[in-house]
């Protein structure tokens, strides 16, 4: 007896192909990376930063004021001085100041952030950033593309130091120190013959004087530049941390992440006195798989 029609096999229809491999939709990918969208560096991130980089080394060469040796040397022998020479602009010094602890706050920003495939360590371009500065800090940043899942623990070693409360805490202290010594307050009056002024006319004259050497001097000038440069630097590894620590979550939190980029390193060094711990990445249960 032949079995009827209905009950027969039905021979599955192949489905067409699309050429160029599996197309999935963004969901689908989402769930066969583990629940995380894996975030692609922007081109125009990584070229802008190696523009920038370039930039920094071509202002260095053709457009900074070009000094003497014999000149330039102890000026930056005397901005590392304590207590500094009286002759240099107490901005410059808080500045320069700066300039060596901002690198290591660039390494506990960085140490966390879980670089997608970046098998590079953040501190051997922070370290050599404290000479350096943007040149050394720029190609990592241009370099890393951050993947956003949460990393599975804090850094450890030195790295874990600098990602620790208590250096943010000494970031916060050093970064409103430099600031105070710029406003004039550790520096002895000597406009018009040590007159009494009030601070706002002392920082007056500091920033009129700063203005004066940033013009002559490539010491004063370079290492300036290189500190705006550093600040504007960080306001991406700023936001990436934040984001990842709950602390930004949609555009409206747009003024409280501005209000942590206001104010060069300050709201930076306070950022890592206040940020709260990363949750470590859960591994998936077996609910999740299924």
């Amino acid at each position: 007896a032949h079995a009827s029609p209905a009950l027969r096999p039905a021979h599955a229809t192949p489905l067409p192909m699309r050429r160029g491999g599996s197309r999935l939709g963004p969901r689908m990918q989402e769930m066969a990376g583990g629940g995380q969208t894996p975030e692609e560096p922007p081109a125009l991130r990584k070229f802008g930063l190696g523009a920038a980089w370039l930039a920094f080394g071509a202002y260095i060469a053709a457009v900074a004021p070009q000094g003497d040796y014999a000149v330039e040397i102890p000026l930056i022998l005397g901005a590392m001085n304590i207590p500094p020479k009286d002759d240099l602009s107490p901005v410059f010094v808080a500045a320069f100041g700066l300039l060596g602890l901002a690198p290591l706050m660039f390494a506990a920003l960085f140490a966390p952030l879980k670089p997608k495939g970046q098998s590079l360590s953040p501190l051997p371009f922070c370290l050599a950033g404290m000479a350096s500065g943007m040149l050394a800090i720029t190609p990592y940043c241009a370099l890393t593309s951050y993947d956003s899942s949460l990393p599975s623990g804090e850094p450890t070693g030195l790295l874990g130091a600098l990602s620790s409360r208590g250096f943010g805490v000494f970031a916060v202290l050093s970064t409103l120190l430099a600031f105070v010594f710029a406003l004039g307050f550790f520096q002895p009056n000597t406009i018009n013959g040590g007159s009494d002024f009030t601070w706002d006319v002392i920082f007056s004259s500091n920033l009129t004087e700063f203005g004066k050497q940033f013009a002559r001097y490539p010491s004063v000038n370079i290492p300036s530049v290189d500190f705006a440069g550093l600040w504007l630097l960080s306001s991406k590894p700023l936001y990436e941390d934040m984001k990842r620590r709950g602390w930004l979550n949609d555009g409206s939190d747009a003024a409280l992440f501005a209000s942590f980029m206001a104010v060069p390193m300050l709201g930076l060094a306070f950022w890592l006195a206040v940020r709260p711990p990363l949750k470590p990445a859960k591994a998936p249960s077996a609910s999740d798989k299924l």
